[in-house]
């Protein structure tokens, strides 16, 4: 039986989410709303970086969700 390897895509994305608080609620909607399957957030980092993991591209859906929620959000380049 042959199986196919899942590739999974890091997308990495400048915030101003600034709030640990702010930063776990992003990631938990991601997780159930746009079903990725890790996010997480360096807040330590000047850019306020958003890294999330899928099989597929979902930045738009990333931007979207940040700004319904007020925060600005642009993804970085390679």
């Amino acid at each position: 039986m042959k199986t196919e390897k899942v590739i999974n895509i890091v997308q990495v994305f400048k915030t101003n989410v600034g709030d640990p608080s702010q930063a776990s609620m992003i990631c938990n909607l991601a997780q159930t709303e746009i079903t990725v399957q890790r996010a997480n957030f360096d807040l330590e980092d000047c850019d306020k970086i958003f890294r999330v993991e899928s099989t597929t591209n979902i930045d738009e859906k990333i931007i979207a969700l940040l700004h319904l929620h007020g925060f600005a959000c642009e993804e970085l380049a390679d």
